[in-house]
């Protein structure tokens, strides 16, 4: 497959708009313009679940990736709330936060000691059209999950 330019429909209401793409051989991310595609998508954010029990919450990731297409996610986990936890996993089966035998797929913790955003970028087989989210870091400078990108399976 070539490298190709791609676009998907940003979901907002005029359906004109469309997220620019750029795809290199199987490999597709989104490519921040500016414009349309002013930022990555967010699939998540804020508070949601319990990381320590834990209780996952499924997030829809079908808007953000053509689900038919792809095998695997690049997610991008951003945790900037000044004491919080946030983690993923690929179905509702991982365990908490500190578990040493079933840990999360990814994770983040933070303390008011640590100033400043923590990253993580990973790659996810998809198991379904969701990915398990849970997390303490609520408000605007909590916790976020975003899709960067895919692997397409065609």
């Amino acid at each position: 497959m070539a490298n190709q330019i791609i676009d998907l429909p940003t979901g907002v209401q005029d359906n004109y708009n469309l997220h620019r793409i750029l795809q290199k051989n199987n490999q597709a991310q989104y490519v921040v313009t500016g414009t349309v595609t002013s930022g990555l998508p967010i699939i998540a954010s804020g508070s949601q679940g319990a990381p320590t029990v834990p209780t996952w919450v499924a997030i829809s990731v079908s808007g953000s990736a053509p689900i038919a297409a792809a095998n695997q996610i690049r997610l991008v986990l951003i945790n900037s709330s000044s004491s919080a936890i946030a983690m993923v996993a690929p179905n509702a089966s991982y365990g908490p936060i500190n578990s040493t035998t079933n840990p999360p797929f990814a994770q983040q913790s933070t303390s008011a000691a640590l100033a400043g955003a923590t990253s993580t970028t990973f790659d996810m087989v998809l198991e379904a059209t969701t990915v398990q989210y849970a997390t303490t870091g609520a408000g605007a400078n909590g916790a976020l999950l975003l899709v960067g990108g895919w692997t397409d399976n065609r």
